[in-house]
């Protein structure tokens, strides 16, 4: 399966992080089995999560689409 940008992005954010899923999810204000979701490329967040998860990740909501 080809993950998406978001995906991809989020993933490596988590990694460099260090942090587990479950506090990364509480950071975004999310469950873990929605950021599970997002991070296998099954779903993708709304846009006011997107921005939020943008913010979070100190980086532009372009940076996590395209």
């Amino acid at each position: 399966m080809v993950r998406s940008k978001f995906a991809s992005t989020v993933n490596e954010a988590l990694l460099k992080s260090g942090k587990p899923k479950y506090e990364f999810a509480r950071t975004l204000g999310v469950s873990e089995k929605t950021l599970t979701s997002w991070l296998e490329g099954r779903t993708n967040p709304r846009m006011a999560t997107l921005y939020r998860v943008a913010r979070v990740l100190g980086v532009d909501a372009s940076e996590l689409v395209g």
